[in-house]
């Protein structure tokens, strides 16, 4: 028998991956085998340690029962599987078509490459450099995170954030997907630290894992990495950039004003350092500045990329470039972010 209210638990974080509305209906189900809970969608496979050891079995959608569970309200849960699959838990009993243990798909066992502990502050960082993913399908290479081992990088083409994160020069470099990312944001404890693991033939891994808490319970979430040539990020950062100035103290607070205002249909805004001042259509802000900058032209970029840049930079430094690009620069901080004007 399991405790329900941990059976429970960990059904809801088994869920962020074995989704009820999954497109095979196996993908709906998780598997409890060596006291550990399964759920996979084929690209990720996440497992939760319950410490109990009970006997194999399937289990049809695992959201659905967990909250069947919840509303019955007994303390201990059962399986036993007969010629149908039978639930009990306190007044409750029920019933579901049986699933054979081998119908359920398992990850490929390769060799591992290489594994380290990343702390939970170097996890907080990892997860801030996630927000520049990319979402587009077209350039699926950026969806997700770029990791060699040394430097951490993510980019939607419009904005760059990147920072260094010490984990193994020889490792090969991946591309950890948007979605698996997300699934770690999702699950992880907020303090948990991580132990994240490579693995494949080669120069270059074909399969990571994390190896985390989540509500308490140990936890390893396994994934393909995206198949794809990540660009040359380092070609994008500038070299010349001539103007460094410190962020005004009001301005990430202003950004906060306009990124509310402006619409995802038309997010751009004016940063005036002549003028001193940051505006959107007919709503305008003033911030102090103690140098006068009237040679540097006024510039348009996204209200929520300059939002998001300025959450995390705060009041450090902004640089900019004189190249054809005019990409700016924030830095500073544990994590540097390359913002490219809107045009």
């Amino acid at each position: 028998m399991l405790n329900t209210k941990e059976f429970i638990a960990a059904s809801k974080i088994v869920s962020v991956v074995a989704v009820s509305n999954a497109p095979i209906p196996i993908l709906a189900t998780a598997k409890l085998e060596n006291g550990k809970l399964f759920g996979t969608d084929l690209d990720q496979t996440i497992s939760v340690d319950l410490g109990v050891q009970v006997e194999p079995v399937v289990i049809p959608n695992i959201k659905k029962l967990a909250d069947i569970l919840k509303l019955a309200g007994g303390e201990q849960v059962e399986f036993k599987q007969l010629d149908m699959l039978e639930i009990k838990s306190g007044q409750l009993t029920h019933k579901e078509d049986l699933i054979k243990i081998d119908a359920w798909p398992l990850p490929s066992k390769i060799p591992k490459v290489c594994s380290g502990e990343i702390s939970s502050e170097d996890v907080d960082k990892f997860l801030i450099v996630a927000r520049a993913m990319s979402t587009e399908s077209v350039r699926y290479y950026l969806n997700g995170i770029y990791f060699d081992g040394s430097t951490i990088v993510a980019t939607d083409g419009h904005r760059m954030y990147f920072t260094d994160l010490v984990y193994d020069d020889e490792m090969g470099a991946v591309i950890i997907p948007r979605l698996t990312v997300t699934t770690l944001k999702k699950t992880r404890d907020k303090n948990s630290p991580v132990l994240f693991k490579a693995y494949g033939q080669g120069e270059h891994p074909k399969y990571i894992s994390f190896e985390y808490t989540s509500a308490g319970f140990p936890v390893t979430l396994h994934s393909k990495v995206v198949d794809g040539t990540f660009p040359n990020y380092k070609r994008v950062i500038p070299d010349d950039r001539p103007l460094k100035v410190a962020i005004p103290e009001e301005l990430p607070q202003h950004a906060k004003i306009l990124a509310k205002i402006a619409t995802i249909g038309r997010p751009s805004i004016r940063v005036s350092l002549e003028d001193r001042t940051i505006s959107y259509q007919k709503t305008s802000l003033s911030f102090r500045m103690a140098d006068s900058f009237f040679e540097i032209p006024d510039f348009d970029v996204n209200a929520h990329y300059l939002n998001d840049i300025l959450s995390f930079i705060g009041a450090r430094t902004m640089e900019m470039t004189t190249d054809s690009r005019g990409s700016i620069v924030f830095s500073g901080g544990s994590i540097t972010a390359l913002l490219m004007p809107m045009r």
